[in-house]
């Protein structure tokens, strides 16, 4: 099941729910949240944070909290400035009033606001953080519990896509592989995780996690990622093209450098093929046309020696010495 999916499923089971919250008050708001922590295959929450009855308790809270501390700060002179400290109550009171018919009841009732914040660590937090501040939470029922240690390895995934067995079985409070291997693969079947399990390295390695919640400021921080890649990207596509065009002007040099080459190599030979000929040319002269002195202001070309008086005689000579060997 793709991210989108998983979302649209947990949205449709959620629904319910969501009619639900519209009425609810008080106690009943911590009573829906302990059934929607507990349903099946519901493992977003944000749209149920957002709810209006569910905001007016941790506005409230926040609200009454922001002036106490401002309260605390004027009285020990702990604030720099008496303005920054009224700013801060005139904030607080900000955010009790634009709630619109707040139940008072539901702040004064003890088992509201620690649902509100289980709530919350369902939503963007982990099971570590239950540990941290079980005191001042509900305990959680078995199911709620395994749902809990699947959002929390969905959380670990996001840091590194291998998760070594023990980090997971102390991270998650479970005493031996058995069990773990068992939650990570009820995990496979709802589709938190899609990964596999290398028993022989004893870790888990992970394909697939969903989407969780975002918490508080992680918006501002994705930007703050998202604003840092863009601008190593342009760096990084600055210096390609930096690249880009250096290798270019080396081809189109490396280019001329052969033209120039060629044309320098079919000059040579032009001027090699010249040279050849006008020594053949020269060869031919010398065996055809030789000079040979005959005397003050004469000369006599091969062809002459045949007949001259000396061949003759030598011809006669070497004639009789034939005939008389037969």
């Amino acid at each position: 099941m793709s991210d989108s999916l998983l979302v649209s499923s947990t949205h449709h089971r959620l629904e319910t729910f969501l009619l639900l919250s519209k009425s609810a008050r008080g106690v009943a708001v911590a009573k829906l949240i302990e059934d929607v922590l507990s349903a099946p295959n519901v493992y977003v929450f944000t749209e149920l944070l957002e709810v209006p009855n569910v905001v007016e308790v941790s506005c409230v809270r926040s609200g009454f909290v922001a002036i106490r501390n401002a309260l605390v700060a004027i009285l020990f002179k702990e604030a720099d400035r008496c303005d920054v400290a009224l700013a801060r109550i005139a904030w607080a009171s900000t955010s009790i009033a634009i709630v619109p018919q707040i139940n008072l009841t539901a702040e004064s009732n003890p088992q509201v606001e620690p649902y509100i914040r289980l709530l919350k660590i369902f939503s963007y937090g982990t099971y570590k953080d239950y540990k941290e501040n079980i005191s001042n939470l509900p305990s959680l029922e078995p199911t709620q519990l395994t749902k809990l240690k699947h959002l929390s390895i969905v959380s670990l995934s996001g840091e590194n896509r291998t998760i070594p067995y023990d980090l997971l079985l102390s991270y998650l409070d479970i005493p031996n592989v058995r069990e773990l291997e068992d939650l990570i693969i009820d995990a496979f079947y709802q589709d938190v995780i899609k990964g596999k399990l290398d028993q022989r390295k004893k870790q888990l390695e992970v394909e697939y996690a969903m989407g969780r919640d975002l918490r508080p400021g992680q918006i501002d921080e994705m930007l703050g990622v998202l604003s840092s890649w863009s601008a190593t990207s342009t760096r990084i596509l600055a210096t390609i093209d930096e690249k880009i065009k250096s290798v270019m002007e080396t081809l189109e040099q490396q280019k001329q450098d052969r033209e120039d080459y060629e044309h320098e190599l079919e000059r040579l030979r032009k001027e090699f093929k010249q040279n050849s000929k006008a020594m053949d040319m020269e060869g031919v002269m010398d065996h055809r046309g030789g000079m040979m002195n005959a005397g003050p202001g004469r000369m006599m070309l091969d062809d002459d020696r045949f007949d001259s008086r000396e061949y003759s005689e030598e011809s006669s000579r070497a004639g009789r010495i034939k005939s008389s060997n037969a």
